[in-house]
């Protein structure tokens, strides 16, 4: 079953966990076989 993670988030980074950054979550989620996107929602 695959596994995949949609970033709503407007900006994609966070200042008190660098690890949520967009540079850094995909890889640690490839890690993990799990697959990242992120997807900007239209208001």
């Amino acid at each position: 079953m695959p596994r995949w993670l949609s970033d709503v988030r407007t900006v994609p980074r966070s200042r008190h966990n660098p690890q949520f950054n967009e540079a850094a979550l995909p890889s640690s989620l490839t890690a993990a076989n799990i697959g990242y996107t992120h997807a900007l929602l239209a208001a």
